[in-house]
């Protein structure tokens, strides 16, 4: 298994309160941030323990584990999936190095038709990101599925 590492995004400055705020209604109620990957996905811990992914890429949120020691666990099954190694791993090998405070991002989201390639991938400040993305759910979530959305301005 390659060095989780590399596919985490640490950062210990952030308000993670502000930075997740507009997640509400997709994520637990309560929860803490346990882990991030490179694209800004957060691996959530609620009330109860329970481990639950927000896939920002996706605009959802699952339970994955019971508990941390469950998500480590099954951490080796799922490492590629949940921690976006080939993704990741595509945007250093084509020079997109992240600085402080910065993670992938899509142009156009996947959930909204945008593609997982690197034409459709940047550089973004991780804070910035969570917010407009969430921005973007807040204003969707409750459009029946297979309603066309144009984005304007995000």
């Amino acid at each position: 298994m390659p060095n989780t590492g590399d596919y985490l995004f640490v950062d210990n400055t952030l308000d993670w309160a502000k930075v997740m705020n507009n997640w509400e209604g997709l994520t637990p109620e309560a929860f803490t941030i346990y882990l991030v990957n490179r694209f800004g996905d957060a691996f959530l811990v609620d009330l109860d323990g329970a481990v639950h992914m927000l896939d920002i890429g996706a605009c959802n949120c699952k339970k994955v584990a019971r508990s941390k020691g469950q998500f480590v666990a099954l951490l080796n099954e799922h490492f590629g999936n949940w921690l976006m190694v080939n993704a990741t791993d595509a945007c250093v090998q084509h020079g997109m190095t992240l600085g402080q405070g910065e993670c992938y991002g899509y142009k156009v989201p996947p959930f909204l038709g945008g593609k997982i390639d690197l034409g459709n991938i940047y550089v973004t400040k991780l804070a910035d990101y969570h917010q407009k993305m969430g921005r973007i759910y807040q204003k969707i979530k409750d459009l029946p599925d297979g309603t066309t959305v144009q984005m304007v301005g995000e």
